[in-house]
């Protein structure tokens, strides 16, 4: 038996909640935050590459993976996993 709600792929109403405003400007913001401590922070291993490549993947799997575990979560807590 399948949840008809689940979904492992993220579909275009994902993408599209995505590019609502106040999370674009959430995000510009703390990728800001970011940037300027791995340009001011003076540890050797915190770069410019490893701040856009965080801050960019944790923008685009967060709500993917929190609405995963939700989905799994109230799966198998009506017993259909």
């Amino acid at each position: 038996m399948t949840n008809q709600y689940y979904s492992f792929y993220a579909d275009k109403a994902y993408f599209l909640e995505l590019a609502r405003p106040w999370k674009l400007f959430s995000f510009c913001v703390a990728m800001s935050w970011l940037l300027f401590g791995a340009l001011n922070s003076g540890v050797k291993d915190w770069d410019l590459r490893v701040t856009l490549l965080m801050g960019g993947l944790a923008y685009l799997m967060v709500g993917w993976s929190t609405s995963d575990q939700y989905a799994a979560e109230a799966a198998i807590a009506i017993g259909s996993l």
